[in-house]
């Protein structure tokens, strides 16, 4: 009996002496990789014509706007920009997301280390999607975040067991899954402060006032461009602690195995030609057919008049990154981000 207690006493005592790096937590390894993604190579050769020379000395705390289906995988950027972080701290496409919990991945960072973050609110506040809820102050913070093409966004939730749609039959399908309430218009219910839609606004005051938050942000990148959505922010903010991007940076962890680009492009535009016919139609009093996509009986819906309101700030983001790209780039060597000496780490 002795022996049996001393050796348990034994383990309890050892998994104490270990290190919170060399444990793991949901799945992820909180020590150092073997897998090599955390070098800087990838990241060398994508930020090669990324200038800082545009960088403002930004002292402000980041916000990180995460609507759903924009990429989780964002999250290890804005956490090795914001916070003290080891060099190779990232959550990484290689790791099972078995145990993990479902759409809580981020905890990794605040779990594994001890965070020393520049976040508006804290760490958790990064956790998960959460609106621009309360007062918006982009002169005290520095909000970022990362958008898709709109309808590609809708197919990837519809794959991802019908994400945000509470409501949806079980046979629904992935055109009337596009049009429910909690779908519809939900870049600017996130830019606005609201999970439910907003019936009071019509779409054109919603993408008006939306966009006039957007275009407050600090950051703006797109998913599609992901390499040089990641190089911008780490230019934008190269005058605080960023280190350089580490390969990790650029993996997907999400990358869903039920569509391919081909088929995920037939599915969006699909979606959108449906848009753009509820779109010219606005509101739609028929509701008959289109009632449980209302969340109920409500013939005054505005989720018609909404249609195309995402759209048109997807638009929006594409302007603003795309001006930031020709702020932030260069095709001087001696210029580049990865001649920065400021920046060199290993």
């Amino acid at each position: 009996f002795d022996m049996v207690f001393f050796g348990l006493l034994w383990l309890w005592a050892s998994q104490l002496a270990v290190p919170a790096r060399a444990k793991k937590w949901a799945g992820f390894e909180c020590g150092r990789p073997k897998d090599g993604s955390d070098g800087t190579g990838r990241g060398v050769a994508a930020c090669a014509n990324f200038s800082r020379s545009n960088a403002t000395n930004e002292t402000r705390a980041l916000r990180w706007l995460h609507v759903p289906k924009t990429g989780t995988s964002f999250g290890n950027t804005v956490f090795r920009v914001a916070c003290g972080l080891p060099s190779f701290a990232a959550m990484r496409a290689k790791t099972s997301l078995a145990d993990a919990p479902r759409g809580m991945m981020i905890p990794y960072f605040r779990q594994c280390f001890q965070l020393r973050c520049d976040l508006d609110g804290g760490p958790k506040v990064a956790e998960g999607h959460h609106v621009l809820a309360g007062v918006f102050r982009p002169t005290t913070v520095a909000y970022v975040t990362m958008l898709r093409d709109p309808f590609e966004r809708i197919v990837s939730g519809f794959d991802d067991g019908r994400h945000d749609c509470r409501r949806c039959p079980a046979d629904v399908d992935l055109v009337h899954y596009g049009r429910n309430e909690g779908i519809v218009g939900i870049y600017a219910r996130f830019l606005l402060g609201s999970r439910a839609r907003i019936p009071e606004l019509t779409g054109s005051v919603a993408v008006s006032r939306a966009a006039d938050r957007l275009r407050q942000f600090a950051f703006v990148g797109i998913v599609e461009d992901w390499d040089d959505a990641i190089c911008l922010l780490h230019a934008k903010f190269g005058r605080r602690q960023s280190p350089p991007p580490i390969n990790a940076e650029f993996a997907t962890l999400r990358r869903s195995a039920k569509h391919g680009v081909v088929t995920l492009k037939a599915r969006a535009a699909t979606l959108r030609r449906d848009a753009e016919t509820r779109g010219r139609r606005g509101n739609n009093t028929d509701s008959n057919t289109d009632d449980w996509a209302r969340g109920g009986n409500n013939t005054d819906s505005n989720t018609d008049d909404w249609a195309l309101v995402d759209l048109q700030l997807y638009n929006v983001a594409l302007d603003i990154f795309h001006r930031d790209l020709r702020l932030f780039t260069t095709s001087r060597p001696s210029a580049s981000y990865a001649l920065d000496d400021e920046m060199k780490q290993e």
